[in-house]
């Protein structure tokens, strides 16, 4: 399984911010559980693999369910689904990836929270600030303060560096390929 770091990686870069809390709450059947964790709280992930249904085909009911749960709840709740459909999709690719594509997909995520600029430039977040780009409903673009998100980039580049320190091959992937 992908580890919570990487899912939280997903999150800073679709959401602009890490939700470690739910990836715990998802993932905590592991301890009983081990690899076969995902038959408890993976519900969308248990679906698709049942009924062989890709992820891609849900998307418009998701997006339809995301904009009800936000005009209900409101935005942080229809996000927190998001997170956790997010986190039953990275799971379900993972499942499909190779040993290698897992290491490629570790490497590039670890590369990400390496270089602070690219998660601002390409992805809108400014880690070093604790800010946030959005597009408003009406078009108009912000940068919204999250002074939360520096300390979720700290604990994210803490445990990358752990990764990194333990891993030879993922230390070689990114000497190598910057």
């Amino acid at each position: 399984m992908p580890s919570r770091w990487m899912h939280c990686v997903v999150d800073l870069i679709a959401f602009g911010r890490t939700y470690p809390e739910i990836h715990a709450q998802r993932d905590e059947p592991y301890k009983r559980l081990g690899a076969k964790h995902r038959i408890e709280r993976h519900g969308l992930y248990q679906f698709c693999k049942k009924h062989r249904e890709p992820f891609e085909n849900l998307l418009p009911f998701l997006m339809e369910c995301f904009e009800d749960l936000r005009n209900s709840q409101g935005g942080d709740k229809s996000e927190k689904a998001q997170v956790d459909a997010a986190h039953n999709r990275f799971d379900y690719l993972w499942d499909e990836f190779s040993t290698d594509e897992r290491k490629y997909f570790e490497g590039l995520f670890a590369w990400i929270v390496l270089h602070p600029e690219i998660l601002m430039s390409k992805f809108g977040v400014d880690v070093i600030g604790g800010r946030i780009h959005r597009v408003l409903e009406d078009g108009n673009e912000v940068w919204e303060d999250a002074p939360e998100v520096i300390q979720q980039y700290n604990e994210l580049r803490k445990e990358v560096g752990k990764r990194l320190k333990e891993d030879d091959g993922l230390r070689a992937m990114l000497m190598k390929y910057g």
